[in-house]
């Protein structure tokens, strides 16, 4: 999914551009037709990041795991009928981060069946950075809040930690 990226210059119109992009304030004070020029589209991304985090000393259950393991499937699922490509991070048993990219059903079926024969660490909540860095909305799926969310300070963080 493209967005237009942040405000770049600008230029005086060449016929062809789009009206859209005219900067009528600007114009008005020049008294020639002056454009708003873009950088290059920017991907807008999301990361579901799955996690067994309850507390520093405690391991969410296999209930809990499984409640989550169904929301993070649920929100895969919507993100992709709404044509959303996104990714799935989740760690591993011992240290490996593992992140699938999900563009299709087939995708997402495969990072899930993936994900769910791996045991996951209660520790993981910040590895996995370089997973997420390029993410523009960050998902946090885990059955606690985690105490260091200033890890993800400038990204756009959404929590789900059922009670």
């Amino acid at each position: 999914m493209l967005f237009r990226s942040e405000f770049f210059g600008v230029r005086e119109y060449v016929p062809g551009d789009p009206i859209k992009q005219i900067h009528w304030k600007l114009s008005q004070k020049t008294g020639k037709l002056m454009v708003r020029e873009f950088g290059q589209p920017v991907a807008e991304r999301v990361s579901l990041v799955f996690s067994a985090y309850k507390s520093p000393s405690e391991k969410a259950s296999a209930e809990e795991l499984s409640a989550l393991a169904c929301i993070m499937q649920s929100l895969s699922r919507c993100l992709l009928l709404g044509g959303v490509p996104h990714s799935l991070i989740w760690k591993a048993e011992g240290s490996a981060v593992c992140s699938r990219s999900v563009e299709t059903e087939d995708d997402r079926s495969a990072a899930e069946t993936q994900m769910l024969s791996q045991m996951h660490d209660a520790s993981f909540f910040a590895a996995g950075m370089q997973g997420i860095s390029s993410s523009s909305h960050t998902v946090l799926i885990c059955a606690g809040i985690p105490e260091r969310l200033s890890t993800y300070a400038g990204r756009r963080l959404s929590v789900i930690a059922p009670a």
